[in-house]
């Protein structure tokens, strides 16, 4: 092989036409390679400079790998420190069929976890459906939507859709439970139906109101039909 050494100084690799470029290999594998036998023996690629200049990663391989990015042992970080707008960090698969999955092994409450300490989290879909499923293989695996916070801030499902079930609350085994801590309103704009379809004995339609207070279950219509 060919060793380049320099003691006390860097090693500098110029073009003097900045189109050129410094090729390691044609034609067969290249590897660009650092071993360390101590900590802080960190391998850096940097680009110099506070300029709108950028470091590029590119591939026009046609693998399913194109760009790998993997760890052995250790983790990945990936920070964006701008502070302007525009100044994102940006993920983007432009495909058709171009997925963009997140997968972990992780048996962690956490394995994927999505935090905005300030600002908020935005999840679209255009033309599309979303959905977010979790598979129980025991007691307490719930799916918990929660809002946070003793202020006067709300959990709000809307739709847009016109569908007689364009917010649909369905349990296919056990059962469904509102509780309001303190009302609950429910306001239809055309016809609203609350109804049990009983299969055995028992299985009552109860509506009641409990404690032992001045307080009234009123039933009441503004109706004017017979």
């Amino acid at each position: 092989g060919i060793g380049l050494t320099a003691a006390t100084g860097d090693v500098t690799l110029t073009t003097t036409d900045a189109a050129k470029k410094v090729i390691l290999n044609t034609g067969t594998a290249a590897i660009f390679s650092h071993t360390s036998d101590a900590n802080d023996e960190d391998f850096t690629i940097e680009q110099i400079g506070a300029f709108d200049a950028s470091l590029m990663i590119k591939s026009a391989g046609t693998g399913l790998n194109a760009i790998a990015i993997s760890t052995t042992a250790g983790g990945i970080d990936i920070t964006a420190a701008g502070n302007f707008a525009g100044e994102d960090l940006d993920i983007t698969a432009t495909g058709a069929t171009t997925e963009m999955r997140l997968t972990s092994a992780s048996t962690e409450a956490d394995a994927i976890k999505l935090n905005a300490t300030a600002g908020g989290i935005d999840i679209v879909g255009t033309n599309s459906t979303i959905n977010i499923t979790n598979t129980a293989d025991g007691a307490e695996d719930d799916i918990k939507i929660h809002q946070a916070g003793a202020f006067d801030a709300s959990l709000i499902l809307r739709s847009e859709g016109t569908g007689t079930d364009a917010i649909k609350l369905n349990a296919t085994a056990g059962g469904v439970e509102i509780n309001a801590g303190t009302g609950l309103n429910i306001d239809a704009a055309n016809t609203l139906e609350i109804t049990n379809t009983a299969t055995a004995d028992a299985q009552d339609l109860t509506i009641a109101q409990a404690g032992a207070f001045d307080a009234s279950l009123d039933l009441s219509s503004t109706g004017t039909g017979t």
